[in-house]
This record gives C-alpha cells, structure tokens and sequence, in this order.
C-alpha cells in the first residue's frame, strides 16, 4: 500500500518553488516515489529533491533536470526508516527557491514471503 502525504509550494527572489502533490512508497522497495506541479517560470531549469532521516536536516540531494519535470524517485533507501523530503526549483546559476513544504515518508518493510511445503506427489502440505 502506497502512503501519500501533500506539500505546499513557495516562491523567492523570482524563482518560484515547485508545488510537490504526492509522496509514496512500495514495501521493499527501497524508493520513495515524489510527483510536484512544474514552476511555469522559464528560469527554472530543473529541481533537488532534498532529503535525510531527520526534519529539516537534509543530508542527500537528488538532481531533477528539466523545468517541466514533474516527478522523480529517490533510490536506495533503508527498509523501515523515516525519510523527510523537500523539493527547491533552480535557474541555471544553481541559485534556489526556498524549500517546499516537508512531507515525510517511512519505507515499508517488505512483507515475508509465503512458504509451501509439497509432498513428493505434489499435494500442499503446508501453507505460510
């Protein structure tokens, strides 16, 4: 089951902020999945997506190229662990808007797989 959580978007010093709509996560997986509205400015020339295990203190940055980009998956997560997220918008400077707003995101462990038990004669014997 996906979970999804909303942002709200921002704008500064002429470069607008992106609007982030969805988070969500697969169990075992290992991503989160992160989707935004496109900052119609032609300055913008791509996003970060900005995230660690604690609020407001990002310790990776993902690099979104393309104004019209609307959504990216971060990779390589732990199975288990809570990631905060937020989205900026940048011009070709690399100057950024500020953050969006944070959303939050706990990477479901991926449930343990059933078990079958046959007899030599293929009958089930047991089912987990």
């Amino acid at each position: 089951m996906a979970l999804l959580l909303f942002l709200c978007a921002v704008a500064v010093a002429g470069i607008s902020g992106p609007v982030s709509r969805t988070a969500s996560a697969q169990p075992g997986s290992g991503s989160v999945r992160l989707a935004w509205s496109p900052v119609s400015t032609p300055l913008v020339v791509g996003y970060r997506i900005h995230y660690g295990t604690q609020s407001e203190k990002y310790t990776h940055t993902v690099q979104v190229k393309g104004r019209l980009s609307a959504q990216a998956v971060v990779e390589n997560l732990d199975e288990e662990k809570t990631y905060f997220f937020s989205i900026t918008s940048c011009d070709a400077r690399g100057k950024e808007s500020d953050f969006s707003v944070e959303v939050t995101n706990k990477t479901p462990k991926m449930p343990p797989s059933k078990s079958v038990a046959k007899s030599a004669d293929g009958k089930i014997l047991r089912y987990r």
